[in-house]
């Protein structure tokens, strides 16, 4: 994976979560235009976005796949402690395809972050970043107030 997937992940959390979105004021681009979002609130240029567009697609697709591999395996894994007899060899092997999937999907998404970093400036990624915590934020519940003092450039001055 390339700093590519990483931006093309990042950004798609940030659009997904409403980390673009803005308060009273002039109406941001629409929520599923990721592109005129990342031009617009980032400043990257054409050809970034281009790269940006080309990793998140790359990464969803293959994160589809790598989520349903696990979820068949922690299934998988289930129905061998619903079994009449336990075999734990077969629980522990189990358990580490488990392990080994969970680490495929976290490593894909570092793979994606760094991807993300060879396709934009450092000042670039950096409100990337603050986009994405903004979103985690949002995602954890602290509404949109908090979501307007974290974006970069920090609270809206109305």
């Amino acid at each position: 994976m390339t700093k590519r997937a990483w931006l093309a992940g990042l950004a798609s959390m940030a659009l997904a979560s409403g980390l673009l979105a803005q308060g009273p004021g002039p109406r941001p681009a629409p929520r599923g235009d990721l592109e005129s979002q990342l031009k617009e609130r980032i400043g990257l240029a054409d050809e970034q976005v281009e790269q940006v567009r080309k990793l998140r697609v790359e990464h969803q697709k293959a994160e589809v796949q790598r989520q349903a591999a696990l979820q068949v395996a922690r299934m998988e894994l289930n129905e061998l402690f619903r079994a009449p007899m336990v075999d734990e060899k077969a629980i522990a092997a189990k358990l580490k395809v488990v392990g080994d999937l969970e680490f495929a999907v976290l490593k894909a998404r570092v793979d994606q972050r760094l991807a993300l970093r060879k396709v934009v400036s450092p000042e670039q990624a950096e409100q990337i970043e603050k986009l994405a915590a903004v979103g985690a934020r949002m995602r954890a519940g602290q509404g949109a107030r908090a979501a307007r003092k974290a974006r970069p450039g920090g609270p809206r001055q109305d």
